[in-house]
């Protein structure tokens, strides 16, 4: 009996041995499996950031290019109108030359002492509408400073050499009636 005592007290103590070897293994695998959900929530976290970033990355990349292609349109449309006026300048330019040819084969037609006359007659006109202008402007500021009669003196010839046309005043017939400005 003795042996088969000792034989059971082995066999017992064989078996507490191998369970408490068991419950470690388990803790172990326990402690391993939370080890990977903690591994494998913060790998996730790091792929969902990756991909949130790759997203933000791709939407700014496309609203640069959107950017991009909105600026090239609008350098297009420059481009067009510069071509537009371009195109326009040298029209005016070549019709320009052609009116000058047509004033100076006029002029060469034309009488001299017309032509004189004719000059006389603007710069009268122009003489009687710059006085009419100045007294006009004299009584509405009294002008006193000589710098400022000087000023409008200088306005006054800049929008009458705006005005006249180099054609003579009564070839159209009516006389030529200039607005105040102010």
């Amino acid at each position: 009996m003795f042996l088969v005592q000792l034989s059971h007290n082995t066999i017992k103590k064989e078996i507490e041995h191998l369970s408490t070897k068991i419950d470690r293994k388990q803790k172990a695998l326990e402690q391993s499996a939370a080890l990977l959900n903690e591994d494998e929530r913060i790998v996730r976290g790091h792929v969902e950031n990756d991909n949130n970033e790759t997203k933000a990355l791709e939407s700014l990349a496309e609203a640069k290019q959107m950017e991009r292609k909105r600026k090239e349109d609008e350098l297009k449309e420059i481009d067009s109108q510069i071509q537009n006026f371009s195109s326009e300048f040298q029209k005016h330019k070549d019709t320009l030359e052609n009116l000058d040819k047509h004033k100076n084969f006029l002029i060469n037609l034309s009488d001299t002492d017309f032509i004189e006359k004719q000059e006389k007659m603007k710069q009268q006109k122009a003489k009687a509408l710059f006085d009419k202008f100045m007294k006009d402007n004299l009584d509405r500021s009294k002008l006193n400073d000589q710098k400022e009669v000087e000023r409008v003196t200088k306005e006054f010839q800049d929008k009458l050499d705006s005005f006249l046309v180099d054609v003579p005043i009564d070839f159209y017939h009516e006389e030529i009636q200039f607005k105040d400005p102010e």
